[in-house]
C-alpha cells in the first residue's frame, strides 16, 4: 500500500475527532484520501482562499428539479470531482443513481485509490436543502 500520509480525522459534521485523553485522532493512507474526497464533494468550488480549484458544484443541484437530465449532470459532477483527486485511479471511478424520488437523489460512486486493488464506495445524497457524503 502506498503511504498517503496522515490527516486529522473529521466526524460527519466536519469537526475534528478527539480522543479521551484530549489528543486529536488521525486518519492515514487510504482513509485520509477517502476523507479528502468526501471533503472535496462537500465544499463549494472556489470557496477556499488558498485553493480555488478545490471543491465541487454539487451544491448547485440542491434546488434543481429531479429530472433525468439533472440526475445525469449531478452524477457527472460527482465523477468529475472525484477524478480531481490525483491519488484516485481515474479509470476506476464509476457513479450510478441508487435511489430517486421527488425530494432527493442518492448516488453511489465506486473508486480505487492508486496503488491499491480494493474498491471503495462513497455515497452522496442530495435533497432540497442538504448534502450528505460518506464512505460505505
Amino acid at each position: 500500500m502506498t503511504d498517503y500520509g496522515k490527516d486529522i480525522l473529521l466526524d460527519k459534521n466536519l469537526q475534528p475527532m478527539i480522543a479521551a485523553n484530549g489528543e486529536l485522532l488521525l486518519t492515514k493512507n487510504n482513509f485520509a484520501v477517502l476523507q479528502d474526497v468526501c471533503l472535496r464533494l462537500r465544499t463549494v468550488i472556489g470557496t477556499l482562499f488558498y485553493d480555488e480549484t478545490f471543491g465541487s458544484r454539487v451544491f448547485y443541484y440542491l434546488k434543481d428539479s429531479n429530472s433525468k437530465q439533472n440526475r445525469m449532470a449531478l452524477k457527472t459532477e460527482i465523477a468529475r470531482t472525484i477524478k480531481m483527486e490525483d491519488r484516485v485511479d481515474q479509470a476506476t471511478v464509476l457513479c450510478r443513481v441508487l435511489q430517486t424520488d421527488s425530494e432527493s437523489i442518492e448516488i453511489e460512486a465506486e473508486l480505487q485509490i492508486s496503488g491499491d486493488s480494493q474498491r471503495y464506495v462513497i455515497s452522496v445524497s442530495v435533497s432540497k436543502d442538504t448534502i450528505n457524503v460518506g464512505v460505505r
